[in-house]
């Protein structure tokens, strides 16, 4: 039989916690320890993307290091990966077989996120990597240039949002400061009109002595 060499690769964003050995999702009773040695023995090489290093990664000049790159970096990490598949381009001119591989996945990545609608043309052209090369690059750039310009976009946007947000803080701000002083001056009015002293009064609504006083003379 052929050697096999079971490998599982996670690209997602949580922790992953499954088991790596079938033996560990086997509950062997007390009574059935005898039977442990002919459990099957099977386990499996975890190669989690979320948890590799990414200098390391940064590091490695190659196909899988640039995927793992691509799939667990956000939209600058996106910019600098693209620069990356570049250069790769270049380095496998002369490797057809690991340029269409590249190649391909990278249409198939593109696709599932939306970045490109539609994938034929270059998909037609993957037998030639120089040509699909090419076109993809150009591809490539474009998007990088759309989603610096939507990143443009939306920043401007959040800075208008938050700005509003802001002169409606301060309004509401600015109401409830001058509520409490009216509310005060009404209580002062009422006390000097009762003949309230006016030491007094100030203790009582915080008010200072000039406005106690301009409160008089209205």
């Amino acid at each position: 039989l052929p050697v096999v060499f079971p490998i599982l690769i996670y690209n997602g964003d949580k922790k992953w916690t499954a088991p790596v050995s079938l033996q560990e999702l086997i509950e062997v009773p007390p009574v059935l320890k005898q039977c442990e040695p002919y459990i099957p023995y099977f386990k499996y090489y975890p190669i989690i993307e979320n948890a590799i290093d990414k200098e390391a990664l940064h590091s490695m000049m190659n196909v899988i290091s640039t995927v793992f790159l691509l799939e667990t970096g956000d939209t600058e990490e996106f910019f600098k990966t693209v620069d990356r598949i570049r250069e790769l381009l270049h380095i496998y001119d002369n490797e057809p077989l690991l340029l269409r591989t590249l190649l391909y996945w990278l249409v198939q990545y593109l696709q599932s996120h939306g970045m490109v609608e539609e994938t034929s043309i270059i998909l037609s052209t993957i037998d030639k990597p120089q040509e699909a090369g090419t076109m993809l690059s150009r591809t490539l750039e474009k998007i990088k240039k759309d989603l610096r310009k939507e990143g443009f976009n939306q920043g401007v946007q959040v800075g208008k949002i938050k700005g509003r947000k802001e002169g409606v803080k301060e309004g509401i701000q600015k109401g409830l400061k001058q509520g409490i002083t009216t509310e005060k001056q009404k209580i002062a009015l009422a006390m000097l009109q009762k003949g309230i002293d006016k030491r007094t009064i100030m203790e009582v609504t915080k008010l200072t002595k000039t406005q106690l006083e301009q409160l008089e003379k209205k």
